[in-house]
C-alpha cells in the first residue's frame, strides 16, 4: 500500500499518556435482558500509547458478566512505547507489588530495589525470548505472543538496553546518571520559564478553579524531583537509596541520538481524573498552605475518594485481565489483549519505511 508519509525532525519520546483515561467500551453493543453475548467485544486503538484507557475501561466494566469475552488491539509507532507497556504487564502477570509497579512505570528516578527489580524483569524476558517458540512455551506465552520475529526483535533490543544499564561500570554509571539528570533539569529549568501550568486542568473537571496552583505545582515538583507531584513518601524513599537511580523506562527510547527524550509536557497526573482530590477540603487551598501535602494528597495511594482512580491497582485484580494477552506488533506496533485463543481473522502491514514480509 502507498502513501504520503513526513519527516520527523525531531523526536520526542510520550511514554506516559497525557489525557484523562477513558472508558472505550461505554457505548458498546449490550444483550437486552440478561442475555449473553457469545462473541468477543472488539476494540482497536490506534496511536495506543500507555494502556491507562485499556486499563480504566477493565476497571470501568468490572461488574460486566464475567462471559464477556474482551479483545484489544492496539497500535502504536514507537517500539519504545509498547516495550513499556509489555514491562508493565508482565509486573502486572507476576503479581510485583503495585508500590514497585508505580515507581517503575511512573518515575523519573526510583530506589536502588525498584533499578533492581526493573533489570531483573528486563532480564526474565530477554532469557524467555531468544526466539518465538521459546516465549510461547514460557510463562508469558500463555498471555503474550508476538507478530512475527522481527517485532520481537525490535522489543528485545529495548530490553537489552534496561538490562545493560546494570553492568554498567562505574565512570560510565555515572556518566548515565549526571548526563540524564542534566537533561532533566534542563526541562524543569524550562518548565519555570511559565508562571502556571495547566495542562492538567481538565483532569479535574468543575474543580479546576481550585485546583490551578496546585495542578501546576505538581508539574513542576515531578520535573523537580523525579516523583509523581513530587510526594513526601517517594522522596523519603529515594533518600535512603542516596536520592535513587535514573529510570531506565524513561531514560532509554527509540531516539536515534541515545538522548534523553520525553517530552516537556509530560506528567503522570495528566491521565488520572483529579476532580475528586479537590472535593470539599482541597477547594480553595493554595500551594502555599498545604505545601508538599497538597502533592501527597494527589499522589499518595491512600487519598480519600481517589483510590478508585488507581487503575493499576484495580486491572490486575480482574480475573479476566491475565487469562489471555496477546502482544502483536508490525510497524506500527499492535498488541490484543484477549480472553480466548481463537484464531484472529485479520489483516497486517508493515509501515511504509520498514521492509519485511508481512502476514497476510
Amino acid at each position: 500500500m502507498l502513501g504520503t508519509t513526513a519527516l520527523n525532525l525531531r523526536y520526542f519520546f510520550y511514554p506516559i499518556g497525557n489525557t484523562p483515561a477513558v472508558n472505550v467500551v461505554q457505548d458498546r453493543f449490550r444483550p437486552a435482558n440478561g442475555a449473553t453475548y457469545d462473541a468477543p467485544v472488539k476494540v482497536l486503538f490506534l496511536a495506543y500509547g500507555d494502556p491507562r484507557n485499556l486499563l480504566f475501561s477493565l476497571w470501568y466494566e468490572r461488574n460486566t458478566d464475567e462471559q464477556t469475552k474482551w479483545e484489544f488491539t492496539c497500535c502504536d509507532i514507537d517500539a519504545a512505547v509498547l516495550a513499556r507497556n509489555i514491562i508493565l504487564i508482565s509486573l502486572i502477570i507476576d503479581e510485583v507489588s503495585f508500590t514497585s509497579t508505580w515507581n517503575i512505570f511512573y518515575h523519573l528516578y526510583i530506589p536502588d530495589a525498584d533499578i533492581d527489580l526493573l533489570h531483573a524483569q528486563a532480564e526474565k524476558l530477554l532469557l524467555q525470548s531468544d526466539s518465538i517458540n521459546r516465549w510461547m512455551s514460557s510463562v508469558y506465552g500463555k498471555a503474550i505472543s508476538f507478530l512475527d520475529q522481527d517485532t520481537l526483535n525490535r522489543l528485545r533490543a529495548l530490553w537489552t538496553k534496561y538490562a545493560a544499564t546494570a553492568a554498567l561500570n562505574i565512570d560510565a554509571r555515572k556518566q548515565f546518571e549526571v548526563t540524564t539528570r542534566g537533561k532533566i533539569k534542563k526541562m524543569f529549568d524550562r518548565s519555570q520559564e511559565n508562571s502556571m501550568h495547566v495542562q492538567g486542568l481538565r483532569s479535574v473537571g468543575p474543580n479546576w478553579t481550585g485546583a490551578v496552583e496546585t495542578i501546576s505545582y505538581c508539574f513542576s515538583r515531578f520535573w523537580e524531583t523525579g516523583v509523581v507531584a513530587g510526594n513526601l513518601p517517594d522522596l523519603q524513599e529515594l533518600s535512603s537509596s542516596q536520592g535513587g537511580r535514573v529510570n531506565p523506562m524513561f531514560a532509554i527510547s527509540s531516539s536515534s541520538t541515545e538522548e534523553f527524550a520525553v517530552h516537556y509536557g509530560s506528567e503522570p497526573l495528566l491521565g488520572f481524573h483529579l476532580a475528586t482530590a479537590f472535593d470539599g477540603h482541597l477547594v480553595g487551598y493554595t500551594t502555599d498552605a498545604l505545601g508538599t501535602e497538597a502533592a501527597t494528597r494527589l499522589a499518595f495511594p491512600g487519598v480519600p475518594g481517589r483510590q478508585s482512580q488507581y487503575y493499576l491497582r484495580i486491572a490486575w485484580k480482574i480475573p479476566s485481565f491475565g487469562e489471555r494477552l496477546e502482544e502483536m506488533a508490525s510497524e506500527p506496533l499492535e498488541w490484543e489483549i484477549r480472553s480466548s485463543p481463537e484464531e484472529l481473522s485479520m489483516y497486517f502491514f508493515n509501515s511504509i519505511w520498514l521492509c519485511s514480509v508481512m502476514r497476510t
